[in-house]
């Protein structure tokens, strides 16, 4: 439970969550307070919400870009597969930031969020894998 490397992925994934769920009350907030649940929308509007979730956004990718302090990698291909998807995050959380808040562009930088999250795990598990061949 003390080995850095578990510790460092689990924060990664502590921290992905966060605008994940955001993200997600951006998209069905009004759905959610139609069925009677309490949500964030009611405290932020909807400006706020988008600058809390891209601090969020931000704070996820810097966390991946640290996970390459704690997982040592064994294939130059992998560190450059990573960083390439790290800055590809940064363009879109900027993207995020910066263009108007439509249902589509949330939706785009939610599927980008946890495309970046799928492209992070199969590398490391592939450099792992393939590494025990």
């Amino acid at each position: 439970v003390s080995d850095s490397r578990i510790l460092a992925t689990a924060m990664y994934f502590f921290i992905w969550q966060i605008p994940h769920f955001w993200l997600l009350l951006m998209i069905y907030g009004d759905d959610y307070e139609k069925a009677g649940f309490p949500t964030l929308r009611s405290l932020f509007t909807d400006e706020q919400l988008r600058r809390i979730t891209f601090m969020w956004l931000v704070a996820n990718t810097i966390t991946a870009l640290s996970l390459l302090m704690f997982i040592k990698l064994n294939y130059e291909l992998s560190f450059y597969v990573l960083l390439l998807n790290v800055f590809w995050m940064i363009y879109v959380s900027v993207n995020f930031f910066r263009l108007d808040l439509t249902n589509y562009e949330i939706r785009k930088t939610f599927i980008s969020l946890n495309f970046f999250t799928l492209i992070l795990v199969t590398t490391i598990s592939l450099d792992k894998l393939i590494s025990l061949l």
